[in-house]
């Protein structure tokens, strides 16, 4: 019998290999998160993770052990999980997931009948040979320099102004700047200067072999592919709209010479402008995000006629 239970210190062990580090610490550092285990026969088969908002609840992180997929185990623990969430006040869950990354919850989606809408979001994947023939290499890379020739001072603020924007960059610089092997933030990213101050940032950090549990998924591309480059673009404080092509190409001509034309670089970028932008100087399209809607008022339609809410709530508890 497939069940859902709300993880709290005294329950944690079980599934606690099944939850990704930075999970860990943001479910911490961060307020409004929850985790449901999911348990087939009272044994640990998986994990839900939500972030909280109002009446709102946000799927963040989904993940099925081996044995158990392909048997309707996550259908069951969604249902029973819709079911909570109604009964504590909450009037929608969301997912935004990027199709082609995760087709198995696009199936969910599909299947639970979330309202579906195409967003701007974007996750990029391409190659160091992409990047090396885009339209920005034509781009004389003005007043452009790398991130480690900044100034230690200026180089903090810089990363203030970058977080107010709404950008974490906490989780990818790493401690005092130190570079390590799978850490290498610093020797590659760029800084886009206007008038003596920092205003464009194109970060690229060299991923490590850390990744997710195949079968799991880390919805807004938490987790860039693994053994990757990936990059990020935050410009903060400019009306120069080709701050992005100047570090685009600066990208091009100065630092992607020292890896191999089939190198792989990642991306995720929730801003429209900046998708339509890189589709257009890269010459390579986006994945799109979608975001999927569930009006929990409508969940009464999964009970079948021998089964009631009160069983499937009491059955969760």
């Amino acid at each position: 019998m497939v069940d859902i239970l709300r993880i709290d210190g005294s329950t944690l062990d079980p599934f606690l290999p099944m939850i990704p580090g930075i999970l860990q610490k943001w479910a911490v550092d961060e307020r409004g998160w929850r985790f449901y285990g999911i348990t087939s026969d009272k044994e640990a088969a998986g994990i839900i993770s939500l972030s909280m908002t109002g009446d709102h609840a946000l799927v963040k992180f989904i993940y099925l052990l081996p044995d158990h997929r392909g048997l309707g185990a996550m259908d069951d623990a969604l249902v029973r999980l819709s079911f909570v969430l109604r009964e504590e006040g909450f009037s929608t869950l969301q997912m935004d997931y990027i199709p082609h990354e995760y087709p198995f919850v696009a199936e969910l989606a599909d299947r639970f009948d979330f309202r579906q809408q195409s967003t701007d979001r974007a996750y990029f994947r391409f190659r160091v040979g992409d990047v090396k023939r885009c339209k920005a290499s034509t781009f004389t890379p003005r007043d452009v320099m790398k991130l480690k020739l900044l100034p230690q001072g200026v180089r903090n603020k810089l990363y203030e102004k970058v977080e107010k924007k709404g950008f974490n960059i906490s989780d990818l610089i790493h401690p005092a700047d130190m570079v390590s092997a799978d850490f290498d933030i610093m020797e590659h990213s760029l800084v886009y200067i206007e008038n003596a101050s920092p205003k464009g940032l194109l970060l690229v950090q060299k991923m490590g072999d850390n990744k997710l549990p195949g079968g799991s998924a880390s919805f807004g591309k938490i987790y860039p592919e693994p053994s990757a480059l990936n990059i990020a673009l935050v410009y903060v404080g400019t009306v120069q709209i080709r701050t992005p092509l100047y570090l685009l190409s600066a990208l091009c001509r100065n630092t992607l010479h020292e890896y191999e034309d089939n190198d792989v670089l990642t991306g995720y970028f929730p801003d429209g402008q900046m998708t339509r932008l890189l589709e257009s100087t890269l010459g390579v399209n986006g994945h799109k995000e979608v975001s999927a809607l569930l009006d929990l008022e409508r969940v009464d339609s999964y009970l079948n006629g021998e089964e009631s809410i009160s069983q499937f709530v009491m059955g969760s508890n």
